[in-house]
């Protein structure tokens, strides 16, 4: 079964731009572009007429709780299969399916549940791994998370968790500064990538953290130290950190478009990660 999407735009990786071009499918891989004006060795058995519209590969969510009504903290699996058809119709064709601040059996369960939903369907968005931004947060900057379900920093608690929600990818936001050094470095034992999160760090503080293996700033400007002149904070280490990725919510309304553009202008692109 082949498949023609026509006089659409299509975006080119290696110009960093879209071009018009028709963009062939065979089965459920793309099988080749085709510029405007070239012909086909033999007719598809469908054309799409997309004109005026844009062609991008399946978006890719590394920060997202939910959708459909569902939520991964409570989310039961038929739940995360909803959710899951859910992103993939809207073009997110990959997710990390992000848990917030819950008791730690709650966590065991939902770890659970996402594993039993990693397989791959047809027409149903891929679970890549899971992504803690819970409990271990600094309370200074908890935003939505509820106070009572903070905890410390504790590594020997961490390597429990990690344990259950193994053998999937992960990624751990967490507030850093408030490591000793231990959580950091059994996170990473195991693996996973760290981020900082929901953090009341000074700049120096952020500095050490990456240096100590955070590869994230998890949605710059929300949650975190204000930038001053004096004290930058960890807003201004996620905006001057060029091997670190730099998370924002681009909705409007977590980040005056001002700021958004102020990250734009200062980091590098490919460290600029648009999440939900």
């Amino acid at each position: 079964m082949t498949k023609l999407f026509h006089g659409g735009y299509v975006y080119n990786s290696q110009l960093k731009k879209f071009i018009k071009s028709d963009l062939l499918v065979s089965g459920t891989a793309f099988s080749a572009l085709i510029e405007d004006g070239a012909s086909l060795e033999s007719d598809p058995d469908q054309i799409i007429d997309c004109e005026g519209k844009y062609i991008i590969p399946g978006l890719v969510d590394v920060h997202t709780h939910g959708r459909a009504g569902f939520d991964f903290n409570t989310a039961k699996p038929d739940d995360i299969k909803t959710m899951r058809r859910s992103y993939a119709m809207r073009g997110t064709t990959t997710v990390m399916a992000t848990l917030a601040s819950s008791p730690m059996e709650s966590l065991v369960k939902s770890s659970k549940y996402i594993h039993a939903q990693r397989n791959p369907l047809p027409s149903l968005a891929a679970i890549a791994g899971i992504h803690l931004e819970g409990r271990y947060l600094n309370p200074e900057k908890r935003g939505a998370h509820n106070e009572n379900l903070l905890a410390k920093l504790d590594a020997d608690e961490l390597s429990y968790l990690i344990e259950k929600m193994l053998p999937a990818p992960l990624h751990i936001s967490a507030a850093l500064e408030l490591d000793d050094g231990s959580f950091a470095k059994c996170a990473l034992s195991y693996g996973a990538t760290l981020g900082m999160a929901h953090s009341n760090a000074t700049y120096e503080q952020a500095l050490v953290a990456v240096k100590n293996g955070v590869t994230s700033f998890t949605h710059t400007f929300n949650a975190m130290r204000n930038i001053h002149h004096r004290e930058p904070g960890n807003a201004a280490a996620s905006l001057l950190c060029d091997n670190a990725y730099s998370e924002i919510i681009c909705d409007g309304e977590h980040v005056h478009p001002a700021m958004i553009s102020m990250l734009q202008r200062l980091k590098p692109s490919d460290k600029i990660v648009l999440i939900t």
